[in-house]
């Protein structure tokens, strides 16, 4: 089963796309503290990570840079999401490999996690 790391500090969010995300058929981690993240994301091995581009004090698009040029971790698709749109070229100049503005409709979501899945 493949395996979706979610990091977002809203609680609330964090549970419903988990919830979504696990009836769409795949195995979720979530985490809502950003300051582990990058340990987190080599810790867990996830097949795909979505993660949020405003976090409490720490920016996602540093995150997923970091991400992206970790040996380790850099083939990991990383998709930002955003209540701002014009984060899109921004998350992408630091590596993220798509963008989702918030708020989107869960097959939006679905049709990305599978593009980049290949499923």
């Amino acid at each position: 089963m493949k395996k979706v790391l979610i990091i977002d500090d809203d609680l609330s969010i964090l549970e419903a796309m988990k919830l979504a995300v696990e009836m769409h058929g795949y195995q979720v981690v979530t985490l809502s503290n950003a300051e582990d993240a990058e340990a987190r994301v080599i810790q867990v091995k996830p097949d795909i990570v979505l993660l949020d581009v405003l976090l409490s004090g720490i920016d996602g698009r540093d995150i997923a840079y970091k991400i992206k040029k970790d040996p380790n971790t850099k083939t990991i698709p990383v998709i930002m999401l955003s209540a701002s749109p014009q984060t899109d070229r921004s998350s992408r100049d630091f590596g993220a490999d798509d963008f989702l503005a918030k708020p989107f409709e869960l097959h939006e979501l679905f049709k990305l996690i599978d593009k980049y899945l290949k499923v």
